[in-house]
């Protein structure tokens, strides 16, 4: 026989709360006499024998008393024969029921039933204007015929009332018959747990109860409320705790019936009040084929199965039913109800009941923003978690979908950087508000950590004496899980992050072919429109940018990241607002830029592969050509010596540097050198070129030139280029490359012998006029 017990150790182990509990009466009438604020009141017969003490009296009861101690007897069999009938009443003093959750009555009720006449002992509940039976004994629920065969009742009396002014009543009737006897001890009522009951359910009205629905999914059959009066559940009892109750006999109603699925649901009622939801009943299911299921039924018709029977539950008679505890906290909803569904399973089977239905709620719950726990500057963070968290509010912006939303509240105490923290164990998504939670303003939508491996780290600009709102919620759809542990604290910090400079295509840092790499990182970094279409989970993008040079035949340019991550990288043709992919290497490191257009600009993405994947990088763009001169690069500059000969080189398969000197529209095909100014801060130059070229100097470093002098195609036979206002000390950069200029093909190469003079010197030759 098993019915809902494993799910119910799964949730209650951690879910139920220590429990309050409060003795509100108590006796165990060891006194030996009716205690004070007992009431005794009879009718019909005057000369009733009755007495708290042992039974000893009675030569017939084959024991005492019920445990061995003085009781409270009610000795019908010594009033003796042919006597007029009487009811004795024994009312306990008054009790404060509206305080608890649960009020359990407990009681030790011994009965022996002559069963041959309508005699009985009732238990029930009074506010002073109304009674309420708890339990009825008679023919279909005696306890034995001695006295120690007794029953422990246990009842929620929270399932009749919420009076401030509740008593208990006993009362024997012996319905003018010469009958047994009725005996209690060991009477409590005690208070206990905590929280709110939204619904509680006894349906001793014997009707269906207002709000309650029944539905009839096959069959011709509905749930009865009341007693059982005729068929075979006869055998036992007619009720399970001797009161009205509602169930379903199958086996009356036939073998020749339709086979019956039917369902019993609650009133609806608001799962966002509060965090936990605690469902109990009592119930007994004798099996054949059939079975009974627990369904949490949300207002849009979304319906969960919370536990579901296997085999019998209780039985096999209605008096011996089980109470059940569930915990509803995982299908909170607005608007929820529970279902109560039995299905025969397409047999003749025997029967099924409900009774005693409560559902308890407690604790806040800062899903809804109106309940948002309050955050303090600089708190240490307080564990919790949004596993049984609805979404109050809308969808966020930077997500498809997300669930489980906790709210929390702060009020900005100083101007300036704020960082918000949330360490949470699930993929989670940070919103941040102005405003209240009738018109929240969002300020930000933030899920840098879109697969859920660190939690959140969001900073935003507070303004003091400002309120914020703060939702933390779980996406759905994405990777990993929505929901789990999460402790949020809130800081201020001296600034935010720094960002990289070139976080956008439109502030692409750009590339010179040749030079060596400078140091860089993609850390905080956002992640752009464009993404590979290799891989659109790329994230945190820096970008680069070059012109495309004219290179020999069978050389192009390597770009090269140098990345301590995993990176992807990405070529496209601009502009940035109109880019197209051209080439693209998911496993980093390197990428081959072929096909270009002379004179076109390129932009290059660094990425990471995924979400939270950064780090530092040093790129370059490498001009791969195996004829290229060794000095075709600013940082592979061969040094000039001062005063002596020419020096010979050439720039044929020499790649573009990227440095354009600023004389000409048109370059390509550059060499360098560099040289220190001598101490008059001057220099003479001849480039000694046979092909039109432009001379320039540069000053700086290769990272970040500076013009100095720009000249297109000074001619060798024009005598030396003198250049003055030098540092004395400095080093300067000598480039020079193809020009377009006095060229019918355009840009061309060829050869030169440069020669460096200290402009002090004269010089060795004067130009033919």
């Amino acid at each position: 026989m098993r019915f809902f017990s494993t799910f119910t150790a799964l949730f209650f182990y951690w879910l139920t709360p220590v429990q309050s509990q409060v003795n509100l009466l108590f006796e165990d009438f060891n006194s030996c006499s009716l205690p004070a604020g007992w009431e005794v009141q009879s009718t019909g017969n005057q000369n009733t024998v009755w007495y708290v003490g042992d039974a000893i009296q009675n030569n017939n009861n084959n024991g005492q008393s019920m445990n061995g101690s003085c009781f409270l007897f009610i000795d019908d069999d010594a009033t003796g024969d042919q006597t007029p009938g009487y009811v004795l009443e024994f009312i306990s003093p008054v009790f404060d029921a509206s305080q608890y959750p649960t009020l359990e009555l407990s009681v030790d009720v011994h009965y022996r039933d002559w069963n041959q006449a309508e005699e009985s002992f009732e238990v029930l509940l009074t506010d002073g204007a109304t009674e309420t039976l708890i339990r009825k004994y008679d023919k279909f629920r005696s306890t034995g015929s001695n006295l120690y065969e007794f029953e422990t009742l246990v009842f929620d009396l929270s399932l009749l009332t919420k009076s401030p002014t509740a008593r208990i009543i006993f009362r024997y009737n012996d319905a003018g018959g010469y009958n047994w006897w009725a005996g209690i001890d060991n009477f409590s009522i005690t208070g206990k747990g905590q929280g709110v009951n939204v619904i509680a359910e006894s349906f001793n009205n014997c009707q269906k109860p207002a709000g309650w629905e029944t539905q009839v999914l096959t069959g011709d059959h509905d749930w009865t409320f009341g007693l059982i009066e005729q068929g075979g559940a006869l055998s036992g009892s007619n009720s399970m705790d001797g009161t009205c109750f509602v169930f379903f006999d199958d086996d009356f109603i036939g073998q020749a019936a339709p086979f019956s699925i039917i369902r019993l649901a609650t009133p609806w009622f608001d799962g966002s009040q509060y965090s936990q939801f605690t469902l109990e009943f009592d119930a007994i299911l004798r099996y054949h084929s059939e079975k009974m299921a627990a369904i949490v039924q949300h207002e849009d018709g979304q319906e969960f199965i919370v536990a579901e029977s296997q085999g019998s539950i209780g039985g096999p008679f209605f008096n011996q039913y089980q109470h059940i505890l569930l915990d509803l906290s995982p299908y909170r909803s607005s608007q929820m109800r529970i279902i109560f569904e039995y299905d025969d399973g397409h047999s003749w089977a025997w029967w099924a009941g409900l009774d005693n239905v409560k559902i308890t709620g407690n604790g806040v719950a800062n899903d809804i923003c109106l309940n948002a726990r309050t955050l303090l500057t600089g708190q240490t963070c307080v564990p919790e978690s949004n596993q049984n968290a609805l979404l109050d509010g809308a969808q966020p912006s930077c997500v498809t979908k997300s669930s489980g939303g906790l709210w929390y509240s702060w009020a900005a105490d100083f101007t300036g950087t704020s960082r918000l923290t949330t360490n949470a164990r699930f993929n989670d998504v940070v919103e941040i508000f102005t405003g209240d939670c009738s018109s929240p303003v969002l300020l930000t939508c933030h899920n840098r950590d879109e697969h859920g491996f660190t939690g959140e780290t969001t900073y935003f600009q507070a303004v003091s004496g400002t309120n914020y709102l703060i939702r933390v919620s779980g996406q759905e759809e994405g990777f990993g899980r929505s929901r789990g542990n999460l402790c949020v604290q809130l800081e201020k910090v001296d600034q935010p992050p720094h960002l990289p400079v070139n976080d956008d295509c439109a502030q692409a840092t750009l590339l010179t072919p040749g030079t060596a790499c400078a140091a860089d990182s993609n850390r905080y970094a956002g992640t752009s429109a464009a993404l590979p279409r290799y891989n659109l989970l790329a994230r945190h993008d820096v970008w680069y940018r070059f012109t495309a040079p004219d290179l020999p035949a069978g050389s192009y340019l390597e770009f090269r990241s140098h990345a301590n991550f995993s990176d992807i990288i990405t070529l496209y043709s601009g502009p940035c607002d109109q880019l197209q992919e051209l080439n693209t290497n998911h496993k980093g490191q390197t990428l081959a830029c072929t096909g270009l257009s002379v004179g076109q600009d390129y932009y290059i993405q660094v990425a990471g592969t995924f979400a939270t994947i950064e780090g530092e990088l040093c790129p370059e763009l490498a001009i791969k050509s195996p004829d290229a001169p060794p000095n075709d690069h600013c940082q592979d500059a061969v040094a000039l010596i001062l005063g002596g000969n020419c020096q010979a080189g050439t720039n044929i398969n020499a790649g573009f540097s990227g440095w354009a000197p600023p004389c000409v529209p048109i370059v390509g095909h550059d060499v360098w050198y560099k040289f220190q100014a001598p101490a008059s801060g001057s220099v003479r130059l001849n480039t000694g070129a046979d092909f039109p070229h432009i001379l320039a100097v540069w000053k700086g470093n290769c990272n970040a030139l500076e013009p100095v002098f720009c000249r297109a195609n000074p001619l060798r036979c024009d005598g030396f280029v003198s250049l003055g206002a030098l540092s004395a000390g400095e080093t300067y950069y000598l480039q020079i490359a193809s020009s377009g200029y006095n060229s019918a093909s355009g840009v061309a190469t060829g050869t030169y012998c440069i020669q460096l003079l200290d402009g002090a010197e004269p010089a060795p030759f004067e130009p033919m006029v």
